[in-house]
């Protein structure tokens, strides 16, 4: 064997021994390496839509009440849709707390909730873009009707300011001016300031005998 095949086959036989060892490397380093934590995905929870159903059909019901009976016991039956509202925000409370707390721990996702502010306005912006649009439109009507019932220009300057600003409900008694419902949006509102800052991060810590006695206390006020 001449010198240069010589050397060309201990150049390949060098080339196949770095190979193994490399390749024996990164097995060993993969072996070494630890597995990757796989996170628990947090499952769907279909019957909350169930129960948002079963407050909204009540409500539906109460509001068409009046044009199907003239039965003073039924329609006082069938009325009481104001009771069923707090519904909703225990609700809204569940989803935010489900979604915003660690599965299977006592304690509240830093990422979501380190950032208060962006908490806030991407749950306020939901809803508020809609909500400005059709108090938008319907604010003439709304203004006529103040004219009609001569109500001083300043009261309805008020009442626009806090339709628009969502601080109504503060206002018991101008709590449902112009578009009544939407003294929820403003309950909502400020439920959705106070969660990642006073509500969420507390709440998580609790067991489940301390979430049962909140719920008591909540429920007795």
């Amino acid at each position: 064997m001449g010198g240069e095949d010589k050397k060309a086959v201990d150049a390949s036989q060098v080339s196949v021994m770095v190979s193994a060892w490399d390749g024996q490397g990164a097995v060993q380093a993969s072996a070494a390496k630890p597995s990757a934590v796989v996170k628990a995905s947090k499952p769907r929870i279909d019957c909350v839509d169930g129960c948002r159903f079963a407050l909204v059909m009540p409500i539906v019901i109460a509001h068409f009440a009046r044009f199907g009976t003239k039965n003073r016991t039924l329609l006082k039956l069938l009325t009481q849709e104001n009771v069923l509202v707090g519904g909703f925000f225990v609700i809204s409370g569940y989803v935010s707390g489900y979604v915003s707390t660690k599965l299977g721990q006592r304690s509240a996702e830093e990422k979501k909730l380190a950032k208060p502010e962006l908490f806030f306005w991407q749950r306020v912006m939901a809803y508020y873009p809609l909500h400005f649009l059709v108090s938008t439109i319907f604010a003439p009507m709304f203004i006529q009707v103040e004219r009609w019932y001569n109500t001083p220009l300043t009261t309805t300057a008020f009442r626009a300011f806090l339709n628009y600003s969502l601080l109504q409900a503060w206002f018991p008694a101008e709590a449902e001016i112009w578009n009544q419902p939407t003294w929820f949006l403003s309950a909502l509102t400020f439920s959705n300031l106070m969660m990642p800052t006073l509500v969420l991060p507390r709440v998580a810590e609790l067991s489940k005998n301390g979430l049962k006695k909140l719920f008591y206390a909540l429920t007795a006020v």
